[in-house]
C-alpha cells in the first residue's frame, strides 16, 4: 500500500527536529528521514552547545537573547511531561576580555541595545572573581629561544622554566630560530586592561591558570 505525507524533513538534527516539530503541529503529517540511527546523532552531536551573545551583529546577538528566554521555558515549548528528562540549560555566564583584536565594545553596544546584562571588571575585581585566570602581561609575543619566552608577568622567568633553560646551555643544547622553533606564548588574560562579564561567570574546574603555549 502507498504511503504518503505531506512533508519530508531531511535531517534529524536539531535544525530539523525543530523544523518536524513545527510542521506537525500546524497539522501536516510529517516524515523525517536521516541516515543516523537516531535524533541529532550527526553534527548536532558534536555542536558546543551553548547560549552566547558575543556577536559583532546587532541580528545575531538579538537572536542569541531570544534564544536564551525559550530554553528558560523549554519544558513548556515542547509540552513534555514533568518527569520526562530533557536537555538542560545551566546557566553560568562568561567573561570577555578587552583586546585590540577584539574590543569588548565590539559587542556590548549591541548588550545595552538589547538589554543583555553585563558587568565592567577591571584587573583587581577580575582576580578576585576568577581566581584561576592569571591577569599578568605577556605581551608581546616572543619566540621560543628568546629568554623573556619564559618569563612571568613580573618579567622574572619561571624557576622551573629558567632551570631547565640553564641545563640546557650547560649542555650545550642549540637554540634555533625560525620555524618550526619559533613558538608564541600567550595568556587568555594577559592582553587585557579591562573584563567584561555577564553577573554569572565561567570558573575554571581545575583552578589552574588560564594560559599555555603553542
Amino acid at each position: 500500500m502507498a504511503e504518503s505525507t505531506d512533508a519530508v524533513v531531511v535531517g534529524a538534527g536539531v535544525i530539523g527536529s525543530s523544523i518536524a516539530l513545527e510542521l506537525a503541529r500546524s497539522g501536516l503529517r510529517v516524515v523525517v528521514v536521516d541516515k543516523f540511527g537516531g535524533a541529532g546523532n550527526g553534527s548536532t552531536s558534536a555542536s558546543s552547545a551553548v547560549v552566547r551573545f558575543t556577536y559583532p551583529t546587532i541580528a545575531g546577538v538579538k537572536a542569541a537573547w531570544e534564544s536564551r528566554h525559550c530554553w528558560e521555558a523549554w519544558r513548556d515549548h515542547l509540552q513534555a511531561p514533568a518527569g520526562e528528562p530533557l536537555a538542560a540549560f545551566n546557566r553560568c555566564g562568561v567573561t570577555m576580555l578587552d583586546v585590540d583584536f577584539a574590543p569588548a565594545r565590539m559587542f556590548t553596544r549591541h548588550f545595552d541595545k538589547v538589554g543583555v546584562p553585563y558587568e565592567k571588571w577591571g584587573a583587581r575585581e577580575l582576580s578576585r572573581r576568577l581566581p584561576a585566570v592569571d591577569t599578568g602581561r605577556y605581551f608581546p609575543p616572543r619566540p621560543v629561544d628568546d629568554d623573556e619566552f619564559f618569563a612571568d608577568a613580573s618579567r622574572r622567568p619561571h624557576p622551573r622554566a629558567q632551570s631547565s633553560a640553564d641545563a640546557g646551555r650547560r649542555a650545550r643544547v642549540p637554540r634555533r630560530r625560525g620555524w618550526p622553533w619559533r613558538r608564541t606564548r600567550w595568556s587568555c588574560a594577559g592582553l587585557a586592561s579591562r573584563s567584561w562579564a555577564t553577573p554569572r561567570t565561567v570558573r575554571s574546574s581545575s583552578g589552574q591558570p588560564c594560559r599555555a603555549s603553542w
